[in-house]
């Protein structure tokens, strides 16, 4: 009877399997999968996306599984148009699995042998063995064992080429499974489940191992074999527990107690038992509740309890038909029917069978068959008795199963004496014996097999106690430490509440001291930003008079134009203190950089003090120069780094200065020394000297000296502390002293510095700054139609200053800040932009950046004009796309000089153009790419609408510009009408036609023209040759771009 309840129990295992539920997907992820659906542009993106809602809808827990398909047949469709490959594959294996799980078996098999048809000619493994996988299943789920365990041993073959170790855990599972639910081969599937669960413990796969552990459990139940049953069970009990897995807990405790069931030890049985149910009722796993009052009414039964195990059948026939469990109302009423045999009510009992036999399968069957025997030989109804008997024994033959095989030989035995058929009655009891016999080994096995499993017991809980006691342990260790923690966290807050009136009172002085380097930090950045900012606001007035100083020295009479130099002199002057004003402010932001270079050094020397001979010389001063023999030596070799900015500063600072100081008649000398690996730099004069007071003060900012005669030289205080911080940043110093005749000496030296790479280095492209030229209006441009330049300027009276100065040979727009100018370009398209920087609204760079990335606007020539001299600024200006760059003052004839080399410029562009060629950028460097991609569109578009009427309007409106627009802008790169441009393309085609032979009218055909007249007298027109003429088209070159 044990083993009826043993199989019945792992039927209804193997067809429900586990309570537990996997993860479904929520309405949600699906729903924002099809949001990503409605706004993917990739058309590859869009199959994904169609692949994963079917995996997602088909795992719906309300059954998606038509949406699913749809999805997956949708996939399938986008993936064949795009030749997508892995799209296709994914879309075939889902339509596959949704048509299994739809029970269309054939549809799913149709779908998987196409994926892998796709899979032998793309090579993809992965998806031939996924498809193999699948295939199994189909045909397991149609009861094709055979074919199912043949495609899941491909699919194994193909896991384990590859190395999926997750997959040939799983391939080995199936195979196991298949062997032992549908095929009753239970001895071959171990060694599958085995298998599976090696991987799943190198893996440390938790769940997995505990599944695994489930299934090996079940196969040594059947096949009898308690103690590796009892071995995996107790690992399977372990591993659930960790998980907190409660379906597989409750399964461990009923393989724990089917061991004492077989043992006989029927109270530990019980118990385990009763632990298994409380775990399923409180997980409403119905399944296994109505498992464990299976294994109760069988223990109950054992000890002869008969009244508790018909009420124990009851509870399991009440959940089985709530859940409309058919498998365990079969149990149930065959429980009841044996109980009923026991009290010889053998009608109700047989009734009880045809109950249980309206849904057993064929393992049961022969249980029932054996049970009617039993009960037809009692009624003395022989035949049948015999019939049934035959029956249930030819069935445990083939399954092997002594303690199935004794009761059908005892039963056999029986019916054959009491029919009088005593040799075969004598035969079936040899067979009864011999089984027997085997059975009452098993049962001395079993009584080891409880010993043994007692002995664990004891050393598990061995080992919970030892655990507990560990646990206390440390609980008392972790307590102790607790303890002297808050002695010691208790010392520590009082030596702190001790310590913390003085540390509070420190606290307050450091606050008070911090606010006050704030404050002078803040008052120091404000006179840094004010300085910084008025010296740039200097720069447009100073602009402004220099300009009109220009004017009125080129145009005004010879007696002002002293008056004039003095007034550009003091003009000079200002904008010297302004540039101080302004590297002292860098200096003090540590924004001032110097870079250094290998270059002639004494010939830049040489030119710094050839510059002051005429101010000498007006002063009757002797400046002379002096270079040592060692200086010669090395600093003709070129090989010292040094900064030319930091040089020109400190040689002009000096040597000024000096000149300053020195009275008529005096003498300056200049010398250049070279010492341990120093450039040392002496500017000595014989003029009043330095008071010693003054002398340790000399290089600070904004320090004059004073003396009786004269209180307060002339200066600003400025010159000598940018000398003494620029050599600091040379790595060098400087220093003043008396000389012993009289006058002073101001000595710097300097180390060498290191030079950078190219990649380093702020590379420009600034020009060189242009000479001063006196020029006319009317040497500007002899062209019959003006240019037309846009100046955009906040200063209205610079603004107004520049285009009444530039000429009258350019045409004029005027805008007072970066928007007016950008919509002002936009419209009109000038020639040259000339725009200040620091504007409101918009400023310089964005203006410059906005027309550069315009294709309408991206062709003009733009110079910025700035009061910002920092070459950071310049930097800036020249990476946003700007032309030119010209600082603040400026002059207007150089303005004026550069808005024509601009215009030039683009006029040398436009004779580089030969039919419709681009020329290449080593032919044309100036034609920035974003012009050259504009034309190569512009004649992709033309060849493209080739044999077609094709105008200048629409042409424009395929390059999104007005016809104006487009005009404009080509005349300006190419020198060329959009109409030109039009005939140019067309007549280089049609030379190429007829060079390959084509004849007259089909070239004028083929490249729009209709009439071979008209195109003849066109051709002629734009070559000088009739097209019929073939010797000269051999010799004509075309001008043609692709």
């Amino acid at each position: 009877m044990k083993k009826l309840i043993l199989l019945l129990s792992i039927i209804l295992i193997g067809l429900c399997g586990s309570a537990a539920k996997a993860n479904l997907p929520s309405e949600k992820s699906i729903d924002s999968l099809k949001l990503a659906l409605s706004k993917a542009k990739d058309r590859y993106q869009h199959v994904d996306i169609l692949n994963l809602l079917s995996q997602l809808e088909r795992g719906r827990e309300n059954g998606g599984k038509k949406s699913a398909l749809n999805y997956a047949k949708s996939a399938f469709s986008a993936a064949n148009k795009l030749n997508y490959a892995e799209g296709k594959a994914d879309a075939l294996l889902n339509i596959g699995i949704a048509e299994r799980e739809m029970k269309n078996y054939d549809s799913a098999l149709a779908s998987l042998e196409a994926l892998i048809h796709l899979s032998n000619k793309t090579r993809n493994i992965t998806a031939k063995a996924e498809a193999y996988d699948h295939i199994a299943h189909t045909y397991r789920e149609k009861e094709d064992k055979k074919q199912a365990l043949k495609y899941h041993f491909w699919a194994l073959t193909l896991w384990e080429k590859l190395k999926n170790q997750s997959k040939i855990a799983a391939s080995n599972n199936h195979i196991g499974k298949i062997y032992f639910w549908n095929l009753d081969a239970y001895s071959l599937s171990p060694p599958y489940f085995k298998k599976a669960l090696s991987i799943y413990e190198k893996l440390n796969n938790k769940e997995e191992i505990a599944k695994t552990l489930s299934s090996l459990v079940m196969n040594y139940r059947f096949l009898e074999k308690n103690t590796e049953m009892l071995q995996y069970a107790q690992k399977m009990l372990e591993v659930s527990e960790e998980i907190k897995e409660n379906a597989l807990i409750s399964e461990a405790y009923q393989a724990i107690g089917n061991v004492y069931f077989n043992g006989g030890d029927y109270k530990k049985a019980k118990q385990y038992f009763e632990k298994a149910v409380k775990i399923s009722e409180s997980a409403n796993d119905y399944v296994m509740v109505m498992q464990g009052y299976s294994w109760l009414s069988s223990i109950y039964k054992q000890q002869r309890l008969w009244n508790e195990a018909k009420r124990s059948y009851d509870k399991l026939l009440f959940f089985a038909k709530k859940n409309d469990n058919k498998i365990m109302i079969t149990v149930a009423y065959f429980g009841i029917a044996t109980i009923l045999n026991r009290e010889n009510k053998s009608d109700e009992a047989l009734a009880y069978l045809d109950l249980a036999e309206e849904n057993a399968n064929k393992n049961f069957v022969a249980v029932i068959q054996g049970l009617r025997a039993i009960i037809y030989n009692k009624k003395k109804e022989y035949a049948k008795a015999k019939a049934y008997a035959e029956q249930s024994l030819a069935f445990h033959k083939q399954t092997g199963e002594f303690t199935k095989l004794v009761e059908n030989y005892g039963t056999l035995s029986s019916i054959n004496e009491n029919m009088g058929n005593y040799k075969n009655a004598l035969e079936y009891y040899k067979l009864f014996h011999t089984y027997q016999d085997s059975l009452k080994l098993d049962d001395t096995s079993k009584l080891v097999m409880k010993y043994e499993f007692d002995k664990k017991e004891t050393e598990m809980k061995a080992r919970q106690e030892s655990e507990i006691t560990r646990k206390n342990t440390i609980s008392n260790v972790v307590y102790g430490i607790l303890g002297t923690l808050i002695l010691l966290i208790a010392l520590i807050l009082y030596i702190y509440w001790i310590r913390n009136k003085k540390l509070k009172l420190e606290k307050q002085n450091l606050e008070l001291k911090r606010r006050e380097a704030e404050l002078a930090k803040e008052t120091e950045t404000f006179k840094s930003r004010f300085l910084s900012n008025i010296s740039h606001e200097f720069r447009t007035p100073l602009t402004l008079i220099n300009g009109h100083l220009e004017i009125l020295k080129r145009d005004g009479s010879e007696k002002d134009k002293k008056r004039f130099n003095e007034m550009e002199f003091s003009g000079q002057r200002l904008l010297q203190l302004i540039n101080q004003l302004l590297d002292l402010t860098r200096l003090e932001k540590d924004k001032y950089r110097i870079y250094f270079k290998k270059g002639n050094l004494l010939n830049e020397a040489q030119n710094y003090v050839q510059a002051f001979q005429s101010l000498a010389q007006q002063r009757n001063i002797n400046l002379t120069m002096k270079i040592t023999e060692s200086a010669k030596d090395k600093f003709y070799q070129r090989d010292f780094a040094y900064s030319s900015e930091t040089l020109a500063s400190v040689f002009n600072n000096l040597i000024s200065n000096a000149i300053k100081f020195t009275p008529n008649g005096g003498n300056v000398q200049c010398k250049i020394d070279f010492r341990k690996n120093k450039l040392i730099f002496s500017v000595s004069d014989t003029g009043p000297g330095i008071p010693e007071k003054d002398l340790p003060h000399i290089f600070d900012r904004f320090y004059q000296v004073a003396t009786e005669e004269k209180p307060i030289y002339e200066g600003s205080g400025i010159g000598l502390a940018i000398v003494k911080e620029l050599a600091l940043l040379h790595n060098g110093d400087a220093f003043a002293e008396n000389n012993e005749n009289g006058g002073c000496t101001f000595t710097v030296w300097l180390s060498e510095g290191k030079t950078i790479s190219d990649s380093e280095h702020p590379r420009t492209s600034i020009p060189p700054i242009i000479p001063k030229k006196e020029i006319s209006v009317e040497e500007i441009s002899t062209d019959e139609e003006k240019p037309l330049i846009l100046v955009v300027e906040d200063q209205r009276e610079l603004r107004k200053f520049v285009v009444e100065n530039l000429g009258n040979s350019f045409r004029f727009l005027e805008a007072e800040n970066g928007r007016q100018g950008t919509e002002l370009a936009l419209e009109h398209l000038p020639d040259v932009v000339i725009s200040d920087v620091m504007m409101p609204e918009m400023d310089g760079f964005q203006l410059c950046e906005s027309l550069k990335e315009n294709d309408i606007t991206s062709h003009i020539p733009i110079i910025l004009l700035t009061a910002k001299s920092d070459q950071n600024d310049k930097i800036e200006g020249l990476q946003t796309g700007a032309d030119d760059y010209l600082t603040k003052p400026f002059s207007i004839s150089e303005l004026a000089l550069r808005v024509q080399n601009r215009i030039n410029l683009q006029k040398k562009l436009q004779r580089k153009f030969v039919g419709n060629a681009i020329p290449v950028h080593e032919d044309a460097p100036e034609l920035n790419q974003r012009d050259r991609n504009f034309l190569e569109k512009l004649n992709k578009i033309v060849l493209d609408h080739t044999g077609m009427e094709f105008s200048v309007t629409d042409l424009a409106s395929e390059i999104g510009l007005s016809s104006s627009q487009l005009t404009r802008k080509l005349k300006t790169i190419s020198g060329q009408t959009p109409a030109n441009f039009i005939k140019n393309i067309q007549m280089e085609l049609a030379l190429q036609m007829l060079k390959n032979g084509d004849s007259v009218s089909e070239t004028a055909w083929n490249i729009g023209y209709g009439e071979p007249a008209y195109f003849t007298k066109v051709f002629k027109k734009h070559f000088g040759f009739l097209p019929s003429e073939k010797e000269k088209l051999k010799g004509h070159k075309i001008h043609y771009s692709k």
